[in-house]
């Protein structure tokens, strides 16, 4: 089963957590701030849009689609 999770944001953080038996994919639009998805390097968002996948997504029995729009604020990916 696959949820999606849709958030459009103007300023400030976004923190996620995921269970840890979730697959995830990851789309994040936006124009200042930086992404912190599972534990993986930081990466810098300039005014761009990234798309990032655990590698168990297609063969999961549960996962989570999640789409985030934002202009300024850092998004954060986390499992508990």
């Amino acid at each position: 089963m696959i949820m999606l999770l849709s958030c459009e944001k103007g300023i400030g953080d976004t923190k996620i957590i995921v269970p840890v038996d979730v697959a995830v994919s990851l789309k994040v639009n936006s124009l200042y701030g930086e992404l912190f998805f599972l534990g993986q390097t930081v990466r810098e968002l300039r005014n761009e849009s990234i798309s990032l996948t655990t590698p168990d997504f297609d063969r999961a029995n549960k996962s989570v689609k999640i789409v985030i729009a934002s202009l300024i604020g850092n998004v954060e990916v986390v499992r508990k």
